[in-house]
């Protein structure tokens, strides 16, 4: 049986992993970025070919098995139309996301349709509703009556309560903790083990950092950081001996 065609747009760290996992499901045709970004990968990971006239990986680059074409996104329909292959855009949270939805916007103009990607153990209930371009990682947990925004990415072991309803293009990574009848607005970025108290709202493109408790409402654009761990002055063996541990 044929696996459907598949372009992934993005060639960094989140890219790479994606690819690990899509390749089961999908014949991946090729990566795409901006013209741009590709004239200074030229020398990196990447190569390119004047008999063929495009960019290509280097067999050697690490975390890829096999020699993948990559193109130019501003010409990307013409050499894998719409009619033929769905698209994935895998960009971080730089510019608190609003780089993957703005190539999620142009890819859906061009006439792409987008894919969601769900690891097989994730288990959603069929009240939860997702937009498109949804990636959620291994063991993730989304309760019934929630709905996840277009663009979000939503990594390993988030826990999702019931009735939360997460805006568009947020990134949420690992074992961020959401409490029920929570909403999220758009673009909004949670650090690793962050986590929201339960019917709170959360403005549009708020920052929240990794280990941050936020338990009440907020604002659009604002930023909550916890202070950093702190060093006490005995060695980890002695504290170990004090702490009766």
């Amino acid at each position: 049986m044929n696996k459907p065609s598949l372009i992934i747009y993005g060639c960094g760290s989140i890219a790479k992993s994606l690819f690990r996992y899509l390749q089961r499901t999908y014949t991946i045709e090729c990566f795409t970025v901006d013209r741009v970004y590709l004239e200074q990968l030229e020398g990196d990971d990447f190569l390119y070919s004047e008999e063929q006239q495009q960019w290509q990986f280097e067999k050697t680059a690490l975390a890829w098995h096999k020699n993948i074409p990559i193109f130019p996104f501003e010409s990307i329909s013409s050499e894998f139309p719409p009619s033929k292959s769905r698209l994935i855009v895998t960009v971080g949270y730089v510019q608190m996301n609003h780089i993957r939805e703005q190539r999620i916007e142009l890819a859906k103009e061009m006439g792409y349709e987008l894919i969601n990607y769900v690891h097989p153990s994730v288990v959603l209930d069929e009240s939860i509703k997702l937009g498109e371009n949804i990636i959620i990682l291994e063991y993730a947990t989304i309760h019934p009556y929630s709905s996840v925004g277009t663009g979000c990415f939503i990594s390993s072991n988030v826990n999702v309560g019931d009735r939360c309803e997460i805006g568009g293009n947020c990134w949420i990574n690992a074992g961020v903790g959401i409490a029920g009848g929570t909403k999220v607005g758009d673009n909004c970025f949670f650090g690793v083990n962050a986590t929201l108290g339960n019917n709170i709202c959360i403005g549009s493109s708020v920052f929240i950092g990794a280990n941050t408790f936020v338990g009440h409402d907020t604002n659009d654009g604002e930023v909550y950081i916890s202070p950093q761990a702190e060093k006490i002055r005995m060695n980890s063996k002695a504290f170990m001996v004090f702490s009766k541990l």
